[in-house]
């Protein structure tokens, strides 16, 4: 009888140990880290794959990351081309009980603004955004709320919270920006076509994308097409990427006069918590002062 007692025990300190167990999940970019580090709190472990300030379009994954994939029991992806690599990742690591969440299985995806040519590319820079980054993080506390049922509501409450945070800095930078505008339509060109999501919500329509192809260098004669419908759409904004200046838009900026302001990749820098809030705030308050730039012209 002991013996059946003893052993009813342990089963149940067995089963206690592995209820409470916290998740252990990875991330495959920046913006998930904070999203999911929002979610869970302190009750599941956040585990970042790559290391910071790496090229997300041209990283090479080493064994390290495999390591870490090996021991994972959840890994979040953007999942709509920009991390694809995560696959090989998983299948390398042998890791079988992994559950992939795909982040943007509930978002409408938009085609990338201003390429040539009949097939159009998938935007898949949805975390540049408030709206889609918002559909992502219920997504990403739903599916978690599935995998940890004691701390579902928990992680659903805190995503709620950390949307309406998102939400509150939109609706303070969005009234600045509409005064800025004076109720004029307001069309712009970027470098590369990560931008259309953010600046869509804030009804700004990207006329001129000066890569002919995401993430294909423009050629001379890309060059002269762009300054080309800058001039003709009478564009007075050209967005290129912080940190990635580009040779050729001084050039552009002398053609057509265009003021020039850089916005946030948003996969970049330091792994936290507060990063993605921080960064959004920034290409918010970057679009004003392109705006306020252009007034005083």
């Amino acid at each position: 009888m002991k013996k059946i007692v003893f052993k009813l025990i342990m089963l149940l300190l067995l089963i206690s140990n592995v209820s409470l167990a916290n998740l252990k999940i990875g991330v495959s970019m920046l913006p998930y880290y904070s999203f999911t580090s929002n979610i869970v709190g302190e009750r599941a472990e956040v585990i970042q794959i790559l290391p910071a300030d790496v090229d997300v379009h041209a990283y090479q994954p080493s064994p390290d990351e495999v390591k870490k994939i090996a021991n994972l029991d959840v890994l979040i992806i953007n999942g709509t081309g920009i991390d694809d690599y995560m696959y090989n990742l998983v299948k390398a690591s042998n890791n079988k009980k992994i559950v992939i969440i795909n982040s943007n299985k509930n978002v409408s995806l938009l085609p990338v603004s201003g390429e040539r040519g009949s097939n159009k590319s998938v935007n898949t820079h949805t975390f540049i955004s408030t709206q889609a980054s918002i559909q992502q993080i219920n997504t990403i506390a739903k599916e978690l709320a599935k995998l940890d049922s004691e701390n579902g509501s928990y992680f659903l409450k805190n995503a709620r919270d950390y949307s309406k945070k998102l939400s509150n800095i939109k609706s303070k930078k969005i009234k600045e920006i509409a005064e800025l505008r004076k109720g004029k339509n307001l069309t712009v060109a970027t470098t590369h076509g990560g931008y259309d999501y953010i600046l869509g919500e804030l009804g700004i329509k990207v006329g001129v994308v000066i890569e002919p192809k995401n993430h294909n260098k423009p050629s001379a004669n890309d060059l002269k097409i762009a300054i080309d419908l800058i001039k003709k759409y009478k564009i007075d904004i050209l967005f290129e990427s912080d940190g990635a200046s580009s040779p050729y838009t001084k050039a552009i900026q002398k053609e057509t006069g265009v003021v020039v302001e850089q916005l946030l990749h948003m996969t970049n820098g330091k792994y936290a918590k507060d990063t993605f809030e921080k960064d959004l705030e920034k290409n918010f308050d970057r679009i004003i002062s392109a705006l306020r730039k252009v007034n005083k012209k």
